[in-house]
């Protein structure tokens, strides 16, 4: 499909760090998408994009938004472990800890990335 093509499109130029380009094509394609898988992909990869140009409360803005519209996204423990590492970049290590915990509190595979990488960053912050 378009929506297929143009959305690996854009994850290779998010892969080769031309983060603004593959911003434009994320959102063109969240905003156009008739395809509802590709559409929540494509506004979780903004979001990557947004935190990749150190643009920690747009970041921020754009997944608690996808918190409150799609609260079953599939993508929501990464998005939680992103946020995260906003507040982490912001020093609201308090904020930061909440976000890790909700991810190891949530139902789900204990080997998942973002389970790992939110028990790390959490111990980094000086624990559970």
């Amino acid at each position: 499909s378009d929506a297929a093509k143009d959305y690996y499109n854009a994850v290779s130029l998010l892969t080769q760090e031309k983060y603004q380009e593959a911003l434009k094509e994320f959102k063109r394609i969240a905003d156009a998408s008739g395809d509802p898988e590709y559409s929540a992909k494509a506004e979780f990869d903004l979001g990557r994009c947004l935190f990749a140009l150190s643009q920690w409360d747009a970041t921020i803005q754009h997944y608690t938004a996808i918190i409150q519209n799609t609260p079953r996204h599939p993508d929501m423990s990464d998005i939680l472990y992103i946020m995260g590492q906003c507040w982490e970049k912001k020093g609201d290590k308090a904020r930061a800890q909440g976000f890790y915990k909700k991810v190891l509190s949530m139902p789900g595979d204990d080997d998942s990335s973002a389970r790992i990488r939110s028990k790390k960053a959490l111990n980094a912050l000086g624990g559970a």
